[in-house]
């Protein structure tokens, strides 16, 4: 039971998680742009004040994404770069609004309501020459694998809408021809699972996305679903309105609730893990060594691990 009590933590209103399976610093964004790693192993925790300190500036965080040894924070004037290794941040980086950003290989592919834009990650981020433009319509969302970058088309975009993808190895110099569409809906969610497999959703389809395969695979979702993360076996850990989390086998394209093997969540107190099934949790993240750290907004910022 991680909060500001028992972990020091030092805000509330948590907007955002993510953990860094390399480094093991659990990352929390803030709604007023704090942020703070904590370390569940030790109960480490680094506080970085500097998008906070910059809101005065009109600065809004958008999005989280923690991939290996790097997290980026997008913003309504570009994105914030943390470097795990050091924790530390490697500095903000202005530029239009950014929607996403991922890492493929030597380079940065940020996502902006005017296209997917790409930069070394030793280049001068500060040339606008040195950034290419490869994908020239509005992308709202990324997830890298080794090998493919897929990003995400929002609605209102006829001809374009739904996610397409690209070979990490052709990023750098990309062509019209080198992105494929792989399908037509517009998503929630864009994201990696511990299995290295990308997946994302809306609130009526699951899609699991196969770097080999043309097409993803949907699986039709119940209403009342708002967060799922993979488990890296099949399955997803769910988490639905009122109902807590639970662990679902997927069977073909189908989840069926009465196989569920765990269930986190129970009636109790306000601010208690137990309280977890009857609050809307508003994130998760599981883990390699089996950790569930789910994120509960309503319960005054609470994490259970």
């Amino acid at each position: 039971f991680v909060d500001r009590v028992s972990a020091g933590l030092s805000d509330k209103q948590i907007l955002h998680i993510g953990y860094s399976q390399t480094r093991g610093w659990l990352v929390l964004l803030y709604r007023n742009g704090n942020i703070d790693l904590y370390r569940p192993r030790d109960g480490q925790l680094v506080n970085l004040r500097a998008i906070k300190q910059a809101t005065n500036e009109n600065l809004t965080v958008n999005q989280l994404r923690v991939q290996g040894d790097d997290a980026f924070v997008t913003t309504n004037k570009g994105f914030v770069w943390i470097d795990l290794t050091r924790a530390e941040i490697k500095g903000h980086f202005p530029m239009a609004a950014c929607n996403d950003v991922a890492r493929v290989g030597n380079r940065l592919a940020v996502a902006t309501d005017q296209g997917l834009k790409t930069i070394g990650v030793q280049q001068n981020f500060s040339d606008p020459s040195l950034w290419n433009n490869i994908f020239a319509h509005p992308v709202k969302l990324l997830a890298a694998t080794t090998r493919v970058l897929y990003l995400n088309v929002p609605g209102g975009q006829p001809g374009f809408v739904g996610t397409w993808r690209i070979a990490a190895d052709l990023v750098e110099k990309a062509g019209t021809n080198d992105f494929a569409r792989v399908d037509l809906l517009a998503l929630d969610r864009l994201s990696t699972g511990i299995d290295g497999k990308a997946f994302g959703y809306n609130d009526r389809t699951l899609l699991q996305f196969d770097d080999d395969s043309a097409t993803p695979t949907a699986t039709t979702l119940q209403s009342g679903i708002h967060w799922l993360e993979s488990d890296g076996k099949g399955g997803f850990w769910i988490g639905r309105d009122g109902e807590g989390f639970v662990r679902v086998p997927l069977n073909g394209t189908t989840f069926d609730f009465t196989t569920a093997t765990a269930h986190v969540g129970g009636y109790g107190p306000r601010g208690s893990p137990a309280a977890a099934s009857y609050v809307r949790t508003d994130g998760a993240i599981f883990d390699r060594a089996g950790n569930l750290f789910v994120l509960n907004n309503s319960a005054d910022t609470a994490l259970w691990a």
